[in-house]
């Protein structure tokens, strides 16, 4: 069964079943009578277009159903290939096997009812326990529905909601009234043993041999402190699971829930173990071992726990305290024997002293069937005790120990007379069972074996006699005759008997349910024979797409590919398109987990075809495996753009669990882009709805979402905390995939802290359990961040060796980000060892990997890393084709800051000429481009370049570069504050005078608000003007002839007019307007010096090459020409290509700042000093900004990846309790 089909609505659920065109009227009419009137959710199951077969659909809605109504006339319906029976047969089996409530409406008729059907009527009519009426009329019908349906919710419902005393099994009650009649002696030191041992340790296992009394101490220390028992012999994880939820939460006088998932059940569980301190028993836990092992998992926090099993092997690499149950000491035994009131010789009583050998079992049997002389063990008292019994006797004990179930008085009396052929009335054998009472035990009407040792013994013991064929032969008859299905088919399989043939498939169904993997494997495996056999190659074919979900959830990958490739071809070979695409998806999502991803994307979208225009639900659950088959090849680009589309047809069509995953497939793909507002948004959303609807594995995976988005932002100590929250999850769920990724994604957040220790250790850890599932991927991802820590260690060596393990493996799955990355570590660890051309062709091809996943910016920047080791390598040739791959590819990505970015560092190495022929062609593809990043930083590198070669040609490709600056620079204020760098770079090694005038005019003709004249008198007026509710009037008068000054006047102004809106905010914080205009002279310092006064010493020096004079003139009286003096040796200091980093630009333009700022509103100096400080230094970032993603390109991805309605949507879904969701 899929257990991932949600029925749309649950609260109180009504299954309705009926054929479908015979009564379709009806059908309508009582759908409308269940929703409006009752407001209850009706369930109409309509074979139609969906991802899941009809069959598994069906059954799984009936599943989560709480009343089945079944409304027949004359059609029985239509029977299924892989069926004996119809489906409303089926449906209705399947709901008196789940014990729902049941309603039964038969429509009179004249012509006659299908001969199946009529038998099907009998059987319901013969079972007399449900509600079976008759009707002629639409209104009959729905008059009837309402009425019965009205009179179940009063009498389970509303009832018991109004008394809020919800009534529940209590197991601990029901064992220890059974275990009364063993008349047991107190064990006070064994019961201090345990309760010394919990206290010690929370959890401890009690051991002990059959029949040491490990139940009895269970149950009376569980009295003492009011504990919660279970057994979990026989037992789904699901019942578990739910019960000793709901025992918790009856203890807070909550009521019990239903709970649809072991998932669910399981995470509610422990939700309620952190509000709780209870004692918990769990017994049997021996005969449920893997489940046992997954119980001893959780974390119980509070509670005590004491599990009890016949030995320590159900530990495994458990780690628990162990308590031995001793046998009893001669005066227990004394006490025991005393209790019961049988007195003893001297000589008897030394007897059974040796015996018993303290087994409190063995006293049991003794003091209820004495036996002389006195068996040697428990053993051979209970052959003894067999053989003491009468023929009758034995039949009925044989008949319950081999019953796969408790069997029934009923089933009881049948199979005797059967397996006898004699005619004992049910009376007679009830009353044969009552003398068994000391060996038996009836819970429910049903018979069990007392002691699940004794019953093990019983059933040995028939087989030993070559008897268990025979019983299970009768057994399996009496079974099917009452249409118990899996029981049947069970019996007849063991009595080797055909009949078990015949329902194969349709009893796997069952088993699955029940949690009996072991049985419908079995099931399953003989069903593939009998096709094969009768060369029945669709039922194949639908025996091994089972079979292969089978193995799967049993952990067995490798047999399940095996089974999938036989259920596609045998579809293929019969020509059923639809089962052959099913098994194809699954296939699919099996190459995914195996690494074969890339594979995996073209035979998906293959299947798109078939859904379009078809089945939009099918389609969007192509998508979202499309989009997670994307994500496991790191193609996060087109996994987001398939998975927002297959969120939008889930959010139109109410299917929140697909819904959900391709939300989470979207947000893990926008952490990988780099859009970390927008994916940090979503993965909260996620984890917020997966904790109001207790969603364990979702909320893991938001978690997961959520961490590497706050990596990502510089916050790796609330990453961590996500981190080990979402790894807690996965333990427990037994997420093994995603538990290794968060394992290695906590070492990385260790690493962002420098912790490598911790680090290496979740590393290692990760790599361990991958390599132990066979998880390729997991694998290679581990040994790629082993070799980055080994390189961090300078263990060059040891880094070098797990990056290439990490290649081959990666290379074999396909993955191309990952061996991109891995190639990385591998090149940084041969550059560390001056393994230079291996590092070149290790850079070279990561650029081309990382391509084609299209990560621009780690190809372009791989790249230029491998053309940076071709130069120190001396080949020319191949570093400037790996410079040009880096250019060619960041113009097709619009990444022009990242390709100056490139030449720059192949210009560090000072190997190469020519280079100012590329920085030309970058600004020539930056004036084209659409996006603008600022490349201000950049230009003094191509500055210093072009100043160092000192040739003709770089001079002239700087100065074209400035022109078409200035010939874009209206278009954005990066042009600008780019040409600000440029033109502040370009002293007389670089710019004549006449080339500087060309490239003012430009701007001036250009720009608006801008404004150059020359005067007579030699001086020229650089004006910027911002047209707000006044015209602000900003003006530099140059009275210098040198082209320094007349540079910087104009660099000033541009800066003015390109920054407006950041300055205008500025004012408007501060004090806002209170002057109009401001006017600066500029000065050189031999004109200050000769023509007003000389300058102090000190006030211009190397470092700070320039000085704004303050008049001293109060702020609210006309202010005279405010002097800016610029060093006479200004062009020297600030030279990049002698003097890099140097900061004279950056110190007159924040002291022009604080002029302009102190000016304009009246704020001195003194008064905001502080915060003038911060925000001249913010101003002068925002110049020579470092290529920060630019705005638009950041709100452009908000409006692509914005995901309309999520709100509404969640809103809607907390509303719903937790079983309504689709």
């Amino acid at each position: 069964m899929n257990k991932n089909i949600l029925t749309p609505d649950q609260r109180v659920r009504v299954f309705v079943s009926s054929t479908l065109k015979e009564l379709e009227k009806e059908r309508k009419a009582v759908k409308k009578a269940i929703k409006d009137d009752l407001k209850l959710h009706p369930i109409m199951f309509e074979s139609g277009a969906s991802p899941h077969p009809p069959r598994e659909k069906y059954r799984s809605w009936l599943e989560q159903s709480d009343i089945y109504i079944g409304i027949f006339w004359e059609s029985y319906g239509w029977i299924a290939p892989d069926m004996k029976i119809s489906g409303i047969e089926d449906e209705y089996m399947i709901a008196k096997q789940r014990n729902l409530q049941r309603l039964v409406y038969i429509k009179n008729t004249v012509k006659g009812r299908d001969k199946q059907l009529t038998e099907l009527l009998k059987i319901i009519e013969e079972e007399g326990t449900i509600c079976y009426k008759s009707f002629d009329t639409e209104k009959e019908l729905v008059d009837l529905v309402k009425n019965d349906i009205a009179l179940i919710l009063s009498e389970k419902y509303v009832i018991a909601e109004a008394t809020h005393t919800p009534k529940a099994i209590n197991y601990l009650e029901r064992i220890a009234s059974d275990i009364s009649k063993f008349g047991f002696v107190e064990r006070t030191e064994a019961l201090s043993d345990i309760e010394n041992a919990v206290k010690s340790y929370k959890q401890i296992l009690l051991i002990g041999e059959p029949g040491c009394g490990k139940t009895f101490l269970l149950v009376k220390y569980g009295t003492e402190k009011n504990g919660i028992y279970i057994s979990i012999r026989d037992k789904t994880p699901l019942e578990v699971y739910t019960y000793l939820t709901n025992r918790l939460r009856m203890t807070i006088n909550q009521l019990p829930e239903k709970f649809t998932s072991e998932e669910e059940a399981k995470y509610d569980l422990e939700i309620s173990l952190q509000n709780s301190k209870a004692t918990l028993l769990i017994d049997d836990t021996d005969q449920n071992i893997i489940f046992a092992r997954s119980l001893m998992g959780l974390d119980y926090y509070q509670n005590e726990v004491i599990y009890a099993a016949r030995n320590e092997t159900v530990l495994g690499s458990c780690s628990l305290v162990k308590v031995g149950v001793q046998p009893f000491t001669r005066p227990k035994i004394e006490a025991y024997l005393k209790q019961n009131n049988v007195e003893l010789s001297h000589a008897k009583f030394l007897e059974l002293l040796r015996a018993c050998q303290g087994n409190p079992l063995y006293l049991y049997f003794f003091v209820n069937f004495q036996i002389d002389p006195l068996p040697d063990g428990l053993k051979a008292y209970q052959d003894a005790l067999w053989r003491g019994l009468n023929l009758l006797q034995r039949e009925l004990l044989g008949a319950i120990a081999l019953s796969l179930f408790p069997p029934n008085l009923n089933l009881l009396h049948k199979a005797y007379n059967k397996l006898t052929e004699k005619n004992y009335s049910a009376m007679e054998i009830a009353s044969v069972l009552n003398e068994l009472s000391t060996i038996i035990q009836i819970m429910n009407g049903y018979y069990e074996i007392f002691h699940p040792y004794f019953k093990e013994a019983i059933a040995n013991e028939v087989d030993r006699l070559g008897l268990s064929q025979s019983y299970h032969r009768v057994l399996g008859e009496i079974n099917f005759a009452n249409r118990r299905i899996v029981e049947a088919t069970y019996h007849f399989r063991k009595a080797h008997d055909n009949r078990a043939d015949n329902f194969l498939l349709e009893a796997t169904h069952y088993a699955l349910l029940r949690g009996l993997w072991d049985i419908a494997e079995d099931f399953l495996n003989r069903q593939a024979e009998i096709s094969r056999s009768k060369n029945d190659v669709w039922t194949e074919g639908y025996t091994c797409y089972h079979l292969s979900f089978l193995l799967r959830n049993k952990g067995l990958s490798k047999e399940a590919e095996i089974q999938i490739k036989h259920a596609i071809e045998a579809f293929k070979t019969c020509g059923d398109q639809n089962w052959e695409k099913y098994a194809k998806i699954q296939q699919y999502l099996d190459w995914i987990s195996e690494g074969k991803g890339i594979s995996a994307i073209s035979a998906i979208k293959e299947l798109l075809d078939i859904y379009e225009g078809v089945d939009p639900t099918g389609k969007a659950m192509i998508l979202v495996n499309l989009s997670y088959a994307y994500i496991q090849v790191s193609q996060y680009e087109e996994g987001a753009e398939v998975a927002k589309r297959a969120y939008e047809i889930f959010a139109k069509e109410g299917d929140f669990r697909g819904l959900t995953t391709s939300l989470m497939n979207l947000t893990g793909c926008l952490v990988q882009l780099d859009h970390h507002d927008l994916a940090k948004k979503y993965a909260e959303e996620i984890v917020s709805l997966a904790e109001r609807l207790k969603q364990p594995r979702l909320k893991a995976g938001g978690l997961n979402h959520l961490a590497l988005s706050l990596r990502k932002s510089g916050d790796p100590i609330s990453a961590r905390k996500c981190l080990e929250e979402a790894v807690d999850i996965c333990q427990r769920l037994g997420m093994v995939h995603l538990e290794i990724t968060n394992i290695m994604n906590l070492g990385n957040t260790y690493k962002d802290q420098n912790d490598l220790t911790n680090a290496e250790k979740c590393y290692q850890e990760g790599l361990a359990k991958a390599k132990e599932l066979g998880l390729k991927n997991e694998m290679g991802r581990a040994l790629e961040l082993i070799a980055s820590l080994k390189r961090r260690k300078r263990d060059y060596q040891g880094a070098l060796d797990f990056a290439t393990k990490a290649i081959e493996i990666q290379k074999e799955i396909g993955d191309s980000l990952r061996i991109a990355e891995s190639l990385i570590e591998r090149a940084a660890a041969f550059v560390a060892l001056n393994k230079n051309r291996e590092a070149a062709q290790d850079y070279e091809e990561a650029g081309n990997n990382y391509r084609t996943v299209s990560k621009c910016i780690d190809s372009i920047t791989s790249y230029e890393r491998a053309s940076c080791q071709w130069a120190v390598l001396g080949d020319e040739k191949k570093s400037l084709e790996s410079l040009e791959k880096a250019i060619e590819y960041s113009f097709q990505g619009d990444k022009t800051d990242v390709a100056m970015s490139s030449i720059e560092e192949l210009q560090k190495t000072k190997m190469i000429v020519g280079l100012d022929i590329f920085y030309l062609s970058v600004i020539e593809q930056y004036a084209k481009a659409s996006s603008k990043s600022n490349l201000a930083i950049s230009f003094y590198s191509f500055a210093s370049y072009c100043k160092l070669s000192n040739t003709k040609e770089a001079k002239n490709s700087y100065v074209k570069a400035l022109k078409i600056l200035a010939g874009q620079a209206s278009k954005h204020r990066n042009i600008c504050n780019t040409l600000i760098a440029g033109i502040e770079q370009a002293d007389e090694k670089l710019l004549t005078t006449v080339e500087f005038e060309l490239i003012a005019n430009c701007l001036v003709d250009n720009m608006d608000g801008f404004y150059y004249r020359k005067m007579p008198e030699g001086i020229t007026i650089w004006t910027t003007v911002w047209q707000l509710d006044q015209p602000i009037i900003f003006q530099i008068q140059c009275f210098s002839e040198r082209l320094t000054e007349k540079r910087l006047s104009l660099i000033l102004m541009l800066a003015v007019l390109a920054n407006k809106e950041a300055l205008c905010q500025n004012i408007k914080d501060l004090s806002g307007f209170k002057a109009n205009s401001i006017t600066f002279a500029m000065l050189g310092q031999e004109e200050f010096e000769e023509k007003i006064q000389k300058l102090p010493n000190g006030v211009l020096v190397d470092e700070r090459p320039s000085v704004i004079m303050q008049s001293g003139v109060p702020c609210t009286e006309e202010q005279p020409l405010i002097p800016i003096i610029i060093h006479k040796n200004y062009d020297a200091f600030a030279d990049w290509s002698v003097y890099p980093e140097n900061k004279a630009i950056i110190w007159l333009l924040m002291n022009f700042y604080r002029s302009i700022m102190e000016n304009i509103t009246h704020k001195r100096n003194g008064e905001i000093e502080k915060k003038l400080a911060k925000k001249a230094r913010e101003f002068c970032e925002g110049i020579f900004g470092y290529r920060e993603m630019d705005k638009s390109e950041s709100d452009n991805a908000q409006v692509r990846w914005q995901i309309e309605n999520i709100k509404s949507l969640i809103e809607k879904f907390q509303k719903m309790g937790k079983n309504e969701r689709r």
